[in-house]
Protein backbone atom coordinates (compact mmCIF):
# COMPACT_ATOMS: atom_id res chain seq x y z
CA UNK A 1 0.00 0.00 0.00
CA UNK A 2 1.38 3.41 -1.02
CA UNK A 3 1.23 6.03 0.75
CA UNK A 4 0.14 9.30 -0.24
CA UNK A 5 0.69 13.14 0.72
CA UNK A 6 -2.02 13.32 2.44
CA UNK A 7 -1.03 10.12 4.83
CA UNK A 8 2.24 11.92 5.51
CA UNK A 9 0.78 15.19 6.61
CA UNK A 10 -1.44 13.37 8.64
CA UNK A 11 1.34 11.32 10.40
CA UNK A 12 3.82 14.68 10.88
CA UNK A 13 1.20 16.18 12.68
CA UNK A 14 0.38 13.16 14.83
CA UNK A 15 4.31 12.89 15.63
CA UNK A 16 4.01 16.78 16.54
CA UNK A 17 1.40 15.98 19.14
CA UNK A 18 2.89 13.10 20.78
CA UNK A 19 6.30 15.38 20.74
CA UNK A 20 4.21 18.14 22.46
CA UNK A 21 2.35 16.05 25.00
CA UNK A 22 6.07 15.29 26.30
CA UNK A 23 6.06 11.37 24.86
CA UNK A 24 8.80 10.22 22.90
CA UNK A 25 8.07 8.51 19.29
CA UNK A 26 9.50 6.00 20.42
CA UNK A 27 7.07 5.32 23.46
CA UNK A 28 4.51 5.98 21.08
CA UNK A 29 5.81 3.27 18.42
CA UNK A 30 4.16 -0.11 18.61
CA UNK A 31 7.09 -2.27 19.57
CA UNK A 32 7.20 -6.04 17.90
CA UNK A 33 8.34 -8.54 20.06
CA UNK A 34 9.16 -11.86 18.31
CA UNK A 35 9.31 -15.17 20.36
CA UNK A 36 11.90 -17.88 18.88
CA UNK A 37 12.00 -21.57 19.57
CA UNK A 38 15.39 -23.26 19.07
CA UNK A 39 14.56 -27.18 19.37
CA UNK A 40 16.81 -28.61 22.37
CA UNK A 41 20.53 -29.88 21.32
CA UNK A 42 22.64 -32.42 22.76
CA UNK A 43 26.34 -32.13 22.50
CA UNK A 44 28.06 -35.34 23.26
CA UNK A 45 31.95 -34.46 24.39
CA UNK A 46 34.54 -37.03 24.12
CA UNK A 47 37.56 -35.46 26.39
CA UNK A 48 40.55 -37.84 26.19
CA UNK A 49 43.68 -37.45 28.46
CA UNK A 50 46.90 -39.01 27.22
CA UNK A 51 49.73 -40.09 30.00
CA UNK A 52 52.83 -40.58 28.37
CA UNK A 53 54.25 -42.74 31.54
CA UNK A 54 57.51 -40.54 31.60
CA UNK A 55 58.88 -39.63 35.11
CA UNK A 56 61.50 -36.90 34.25
CA UNK A 57 63.70 -36.39 37.01
CA UNK A 58 64.26 -32.55 36.08
CA UNK A 59 60.60 -30.69 36.67
CA UNK A 60 61.08 -28.25 33.54
CA UNK A 61 61.35 -31.34 31.30
CA UNK A 62 57.84 -32.50 32.75
CA UNK A 63 55.38 -33.18 30.03
CA UNK A 64 52.15 -31.37 31.60
CA UNK A 65 48.55 -32.60 30.29
CA UNK A 66 45.42 -30.71 30.99
CA UNK A 67 42.78 -31.36 32.85
CA UNK A 68 39.72 -32.88 32.42
CA UNK A 69 36.28 -31.69 33.82
CA UNK A 70 35.42 -33.35 37.08
CA UNK A 71 32.48 -35.50 36.23
CA UNK A 72 29.04 -34.62 38.40
CA UNK A 73 29.30 -38.34 39.48
CA UNK A 74 32.02 -40.43 39.90
CA UNK A 75 32.36 -43.19 36.74
CA UNK A 76 29.45 -41.05 35.36
CA UNK A 77 29.21 -39.09 31.66
CA UNK A 78 26.27 -36.79 33.31
CA UNK A 79 26.90 -33.41 32.88
CA UNK A 80 25.07 -30.84 35.42
CA UNK A 81 22.98 -29.53 32.47
CA UNK A 82 22.04 -33.10 31.44
CA UNK A 83 21.19 -34.09 35.57
CA UNK A 84 19.38 -30.73 35.88
CA UNK A 85 17.27 -30.34 32.41
CA UNK A 86 16.40 -34.47 33.61
CA UNK A 87 15.48 -33.18 37.29
CA UNK A 88 13.31 -30.23 35.63
CA UNK A 89 11.37 -32.42 32.80
CA UNK A 90 10.33 -35.12 35.74
CA UNK A 91 9.11 -32.57 38.89
CA UNK A 92 9.00 -29.01 36.75
CA UNK A 93 7.07 -30.78 33.12
CA UNK A 94 5.74 -33.94 34.93
CA UNK A 95 7.18 -35.93 31.57
CA UNK A 96 7.96 -39.55 33.19
CA UNK A 97 11.38 -41.29 32.68
CA UNK A 98 10.38 -43.60 29.97
CA UNK A 99 9.55 -40.15 27.97
CA UNK A 100 12.51 -38.91 28.90
CA UNK A 101 14.39 -42.09 27.56
CA UNK A 102 12.72 -41.65 24.02
CA UNK A 103 13.55 -38.20 24.10
CA UNK A 104 16.74 -38.51 24.53
CA UNK A 105 17.37 -41.34 21.86
CA UNK A 106 15.63 -39.18 19.14
CA UNK A 107 18.12 -36.65 20.22
CA UNK A 108 21.03 -39.15 19.63
CA UNK A 109 22.22 -40.34 23.48
CA UNK A 110 21.05 -43.72 24.57
CA UNK A 111 20.21 -43.29 27.74
CA UNK A 112 18.30 -45.79 30.08
CA UNK A 113 15.58 -45.07 32.21
CA UNK A 114 17.96 -46.76 35.41
CA UNK A 115 20.24 -44.28 34.41
CA UNK A 116 18.73 -40.66 34.76
CA UNK A 117 16.67 -42.14 37.82
CA UNK A 118 19.97 -42.58 39.11
CA UNK A 119 21.59 -39.33 38.32
CA UNK A 120 17.50 -37.98 40.02
CA UNK A 121 18.10 -39.65 43.08
CA UNK A 122 21.90 -39.32 43.82
CA UNK A 123 21.63 -35.56 42.96
CA UNK A 124 19.50 -35.01 45.42
CA UNK A 125 21.21 -37.08 48.15
CA UNK A 126 24.31 -34.89 47.20
CA UNK A 127 23.24 -31.70 46.93
CA UNK A 128 19.44 -31.23 47.33
CA UNK A 129 19.68 -32.86 51.06
CA UNK A 130 22.56 -30.80 52.77
CA UNK A 131 20.37 -27.75 51.71
CA UNK A 132 17.11 -29.02 53.15
CA UNK A 133 18.78 -30.30 56.41
CA UNK A 134 20.02 -26.52 56.62
CA UNK A 135 16.53 -24.87 56.33
CA UNK A 136 15.27 -27.21 58.71
CA UNK A 137 18.15 -26.70 61.44
CA UNK A 138 17.60 -22.93 60.83
CA UNK A 139 13.52 -23.30 61.12
CA UNK A 140 14.41 -25.28 64.36
CA UNK A 141 16.93 -22.75 65.33
CA UNK A 142 13.88 -20.04 64.89
CA UNK A 143 11.47 -22.16 66.91
CA UNK A 144 14.61 -22.32 69.80
CA UNK A 145 14.34 -18.22 69.64
CA UNK A 146 11.20 -18.28 69.73
CA UNK A 147 10.54 -20.16 72.80
CA UNK A 148 13.69 -18.62 74.41
CA UNK A 149 12.22 -14.99 74.10
CA UNK A 150 8.70 -15.88 75.67
CA UNK A 151 10.11 -17.66 78.48
CA UNK A 152 11.61 -14.45 79.63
Amino acid sequence: MASTTEDLVLWEQRIKEITKSGMSVSEWCKKNEISKYVPAKLIIKDYVQYDCGLNYTNPYDSIYSATVPAPVFTYSFASPSIVSWAMYQKYMMSVHLYRQEKDFKRMGAELKRYMIANWIIRSSEYWLKPILMLIQVTKRLKELHVAFVSAI
